[in-house]
């Protein structure tokens, strides 16, 4: 899939060469299409094959830009800010994308790919594509917005009406502990939002302090154990 944004922040779609391939077959494709398109970087999900998606389009051209991106919610969730660029018609396509077009329509929340039959894989990779072009969060979001809940007595992923705190959490801040969390599979490190990197564990565990794990935790990641610091 590839996509652009010009300078008033309109989005296109340019390209559709997905579709199921070996994995030499599907790099020869990206790769070509990143140069026909003049493309800045080829953005990959690498969740289930991990270091393998780079290594096989670097076998093939060493010099394409790349970046690994690691999902840890669900599609339908992922798909909600493209949509909403969508309905505000900020997104454009040029020509026509038949089987990219079916599968939008289809993908209904809440979307059952068993239920369907079929796995929306060109609309996920629309879905990275113009979350990387437009989307990205500023730098260190999460801490700001973590503060920023903490200073409103806000629920850290919730309503934004204000709710003083349980006894029983104001003490948690007060005991601060070491919280371990299992990894998206195929993550082999993270930036935490204090600004640490941590290497993931070989069982695919890593460790941190509450504060920097609680974000992670209300944005999916399962916590395993807690121990005091």
């Amino acid at each position: 899939m590839a996509t652009g944004v010009d300078e008033d922040g309109k989005c296109w779609v340019l390209a559709d060469a997905s579709g199921r391939c070996q994995p030499t077959e599907w790099a020869k494709r990206a790769i070509d299409l990143y140069y026909r398109v003049k493309a800045d970087r080829i953005v990959a999900e690498t969740n289930f094959g991990g270091q393998m998606v780079e290594a096989t389009i670097r076998a093939i051209d060493r010099n394409v830009a790349y970046r690994a991106v690691t999902a840890s919610r669900g599609k339908v969730a992922r798909a909600e800010p493209v949509s909403a660029l969508y309905e505000q018609r900020r997104v454009h396509h040029v020509g026509t994308f038949p089987e990219l077009e079916d599968q939008m329509c289809a993908f209904t929340s809440p979307f059952d790919r068993a239920r369907a039959g079929f796995s929306p894989g060109r609309v996920d990779a629309l879905v990275w594509s113009l979350t990387d072009l437009v989307l990205q969060p500023m730098a260190s979001w999460g801490f700001y917005e973590l503060t920023r809940r903490r200073a409103l007595w806000l629920p850290i992923g919730r309503s934004d009406t204000p709710i003083p705190p349980k006894p029983v959490e104001r003490r948690r801040w007060l005991t601060r502990c070491w919280v371990r969390l299992e990894a998206p599979k195929g993550l082999g490190a993270v930036q935490t939002f204090s600004g640490r990197h941590l290497n993931v564990d070989p069982d695919g565990t890593v460790e941190m302090s509450d504060e920097d794990a609680e974000f992670l935790i209300n944005a999916g990641w399962i916590k395993l154990s807690e121990r005091p610091m």
